[in-house]
């Protein structure tokens, strides 16, 4: 049994709970230190599968997001989260490319390429980059290396 006020990660315990399901599971009322409450099981306090209202989480999201902003990729600097991804899948970051261009390139794609030199606006590489691999592919297909989200 888990005594009323301990600490589990980012939750405290302030209650404990009558069992409502078949299982009779032993389950506790928490709070969180954003200020949530939470009702989870013993178990998964004592196993650590619990530490947090989901916060965390949230929490580390935003910070990884943040170590970003001002980081180069190849001829892009991260100018920092594009607000109109929020709640959706794909994260898009605000890019600036080294002619002047603000464009939107998603977060995964960033990580996922590195410093490759190829990074940067679709004018830019159309001009810079597509010449170079057009001698090189004599007459092959080309495919441009990742997607545009911004295609004027």
């Amino acid at each position: 049994m888990i005594e009323l006020g301990s600490r589990f990660g980012r939750l405290t315990v302030i209650e404990l709970l009558e069992a409502t399901n078949n299982k009779k599971k032993t389950m506790y009322r928490c709070k969180c230190d954003c200020g949530n409450i939470v009702d989870t099981s013993e178990w998964r306090l004592i196993k650590g599968e619990r530490t947090s209202c989901g916060c965390g989480t949230r929490f580390r999201y935003a910070q990884e997001i943040e170590k970003y902003t001002g980081m180069r990729f190849g001829h892009l600097t991260i100018l920092g989260r594009n607000e109109a991804s929020i709640g959706t899948h794909n994260t898009l970051m605000d890019c600036q490319c080294d002619c002047g261009k603000i464009i939107q390139v998603r977060l995964i794609d960033l990580k996922t390429r590195g410093n490759d030199h190829t990074m940067m606006c679709r004018d830019c590489y159309l001009t810079k980059e597509m010449p170079k691999l057009r001698t090189k592919s004599l007459g092959k297909e080309i495919k441009i290396p990742f997607t545009f989200i911004n295609k004027e």
